[in-house]
Order: C-alpha cells, then structure tokens, then sequence
C-alpha cells in the first residue's frame, strides 16, 4: 500500500505542474489576443543594458546587478513612454506569466520531492531519478504544447 501511495503522490505532483503551465499558456493567450494591437506595437529603440562598462566584469556580482538595475531602468523608460492602454497590456500579461510562474515552479519543487520519495522506495539510483524526472518535466511541458497547437488549429 505504501508504494501505491508513492506513486499517486508523484503522479498528482507531475500533474501540478501540467496543469498550472496548461493553465498559464491558456491564459496569457486570452491576454494576448485581448491586446493583440497594443502588445504588437513596435518597440522604441533603447540602450542595450550592457552599455555599463565591461571593466565592471573583473567584479562579477557588481557587473551583474548594474546591467539589472540599467535593463530595469530601459522597461520602465519604455513603459512610461506607451499609451496607458499598452501599458496596462503590458502589465496584464506580465503579471499573469509571474502568478503562473510561481505555482508552476512551486509543484515542479513538490514533483521533485515525490518522485524522489518514489524512486527511493524501489530501490532506484540517481541515474533512474533524474531519467524520471526529465521525462516527466518533457511529458508535462510537452502537453501543454500539444493542447495549445490544437486549440490554435
């Protein structure tokens, strides 16, 4: 009985991270559709982000926080420069890709966590671990690609 409980809890955990990814992609094609004209309007020139000096690179974290905070300060220049309802496109779609992000990432950790607990109980290895789970990561984001072609055609 204890393995079959395994089993479900893998299965149910791989099949929380399927659904908030289905869930997402159906989502952010609402948005996408819903603000088709704004969200394909072309975008302003900007300053490449790495236009902070390369001899920032002899301090890796220091280079890599500066090109952030320049690449942070060209979204906002760029969102303020668009019409509020582009704008709002914006802010939209992004907000809905991170929400679903999160819970997606959140049960990919959770169907780490069981299927590991299932591969330990039959005595698996790492090897047999990390197959599981690229198999199952590609049978989970492979299903949301196939729902999504279908539902396009």
């Amino acid at each position: 009985m204890d393995t079959f409980v395994l089993w479900c809890a893998a299965i149910g955990a791989w099949l929380l991270v399927a659904g908030p990814l289905y869930q997402g992609a159906l989502e952010l094609a609402e948005v996408a559709a819903r603000y088709a004209d704004h969200l394909s309007q072309p975008v302003a020139p900007e300053r490449h982000p790495s236009e902070v000096s390369p001899w920032w690179w002899l301090l890796p974290p220091v280079a890599v926080v500066l090109i952030w905070r320049s690449a942070r300060r060209e979204r906002a220049a760029y969102v303020e420069s668009v019409s509020p309802t582009t704008r709002e496109a914006i802010t939209t779609f992004s907000s809905h890709a991170q929400g679903w992000l999160l819970v997606a990432a959140g049960a990919f950790l959770i169907a780490l966590k069981e299927t590991w607990h299932l591969i330990h109980a039959l005595h698996g290895g790492v090897t047999i671990y990390v197959i599981v789970v690229v198999v199952a990561g590609l049978l989970a984001f492979g299903n949301t690609v196939a729902r999504m072609r279908a539902r396009a055609a």
